[in-house]
């Protein structure tokens, strides 16, 4: 099974409090088509991970919510992740902006935030029912109240037509999650990890003994940072570690 996007629901919202709680509350009512995208100007209480907040100047950024019906394992959840941290990098790469995964989902380039992807399954039985993949890619927006947020047009000094990029963004990102249904990416892990934030370079962390230098290792098969840490590797959930500037 495959889709194209010409197939998918696009839902065009001026305004809403939240995309994945639009979403969420669409698949409780409703069976909405696999792909079926909403995208918004305006996300008045956006989610990202740890329970932060995404900033998003109206009508100057890609704001969108993908339900998917994935029909994969719960143990192989991670790999919605790595395909859509994935996907966001090929379209930056194609703008020719070099970005990198930090863990586990958020975009950067260089030391700062251009993207955060936000991952909500709902299960059953051993395999993943249905996911909502939140997205926020920082794209015309110039200012933020967050000292480590870029976007697209402060790393070009370029103005994007917003209507064209989301055309291109979601292309991409079907073509990745199509990837995913013909089992046909061996290279997955890899690809992840090529692009993966702080990879083998020595960082300050923080975890519940206190701050410490540490370097990233990788990424084991259902997401766990791999961090060596006083000459030993240790396996982090997201709650566990926190990157230290």
């Amino acid at each position: 099974m495959s889709f194209e996007l010409s197939t998918s629901q696009i839902i065009w919202l001026d305004a809403i409090d939240s995309t994945n709680n639009f979403a969420a509350n669409l698949l409780k009512t409703t069976k909405p088509t696999n792909g079926t995208v909403i995208l918004t100007k305006c996300q008045e209480k956006g989610r990202g991970q740890r329970g932060n907040v995404w900033e998003s100047e109206s009508g100057k950024n890609i704001i969108c919510s993908i339900i998917l019906y994935p029909g994969i394992k719960i143990k192989d959840q991670f790999k919605l992740t790595q395909l859509f941290s994935i996907a966001v990098i090929k379209f930056l790469e194609a703008y020719g902006i070099e970005g990198k995964i930090k863990w586990p989902n958020d975009v950067y380039v260089k030391d700062e935030k251009i993207a955060g992807i936000l991952i909500e399954n709902s299960l059953q039985g051993s395999l993943i029912k249905s996911s909502i993949l939140g997205i926020g890619l920082n794209v015309n927006q110039v200012k933020f109240a967050s000292s480590v947020a870029t976007s697209m047009r402060n790393v070009t000094e370029r103005k994007f037509d917003l209507e064209e990029l989301i055309n291109n963004f979601l292309n991409v990102s079907f073509q990745e999650f199509n990837r995913l249904l013909m089992n046909n990416d061996p290279n997955l892990k890899n690809t992840y990890l090529e692009n993966l934030y702080g990879l083998n370079q020595p960082r300050k962390f923080m975890d519940k003994e206190g701050e410490f230098e540490g370097v990233i290792k990788g990424v084991d098969a259902f997401g766990l940072l791999i961090v060596e840490k006083n000459g030993k590797q240790v396996q982090y959930d997201l709650k566990e570690i926190t990157f230290v500037r």
